[in-house]
C-alpha cells in the first residue's frame, strides 16, 4: 500500500483509502463495509458521514487528510470507542476470571471469600509488581 507521506504512517494503517474513497463517490457505507460493526455502530452515531466528508472537500491531499482525520478522531474519541467498545462485566464475575487465569479455584467463592483471596495474593506478591 501507498504511504500519504506521514512520519507516523506504516501503509497499512493509512487513511489513503478513505482520502481516496471518498473522492472517487464510494458510499460511507461502502467505506465502512469491512470495519467492525461496534466500530461502524460508533462511527455512525458520531457523524462519520459528513465529517469524512467534509474533511475531504477542505484536503488535497493523503497526509493532509490524515492530519485532520486524526484531529477530529482525536484522543477523547479513542477513549469514548473504548468505552463504546467494552463489554462491561460485573465485578465479581471479573475477579473470578481473573483467578480462573491464575489457575486458582473460585467458582464457589463467596464475594467476601474473593476479597481475601485478593488480598493475601496481593500481600504475597502474586499479583506481580503494583508499580507496572
Amino acid at each position: 500500500m501507498q504511504r500519504c507521506g506521514l512520519p507516523a504512517c506504516t501503509g497499512s494503517s493509512c487513511c489513503r483509502p478513505l482520502f481516496e474513497g471518498i473522492r472517487t463517490g464510494d458510499s460511507t457505507a461502502g467505506l465502512l463495509a469491512g470495519v467492525d460493526p461496534r466500530l461502524r455502530e460508533f462511527l455512525i452515531s458520531k457523524r462519520c458521514a459528513a465529517r469524512l466528508a467534509e474533511i475531504r472537500a477542505n484536503t488535497a491531499s493523503p497526509a493532509t487528510y490524515c492530519q485532520r482525520f486524526f484531529a477530529w478522531f482525536d484522543g477523547l474519541k479513542v477513549r469514548q470507542w473504548l468505552n463504546h467498545r467494552a463489554e462491561w462485566v460485573s465485578v465479581t464475575a471479573a475477579a473470578r476470571q481473573l483467578l480462573a487465569e491464575l489457575g486458582m479455584e473460585s467458582a464457589s467463592l463467596t464475594d467476601e471469600q474473593l476479597a481475601r483471596a485478593f488480598r493475601e495474593l496481593d500481600r504475597s506478591g502474586g499479583l506481580g509488581d503494583p508499580r507496572i
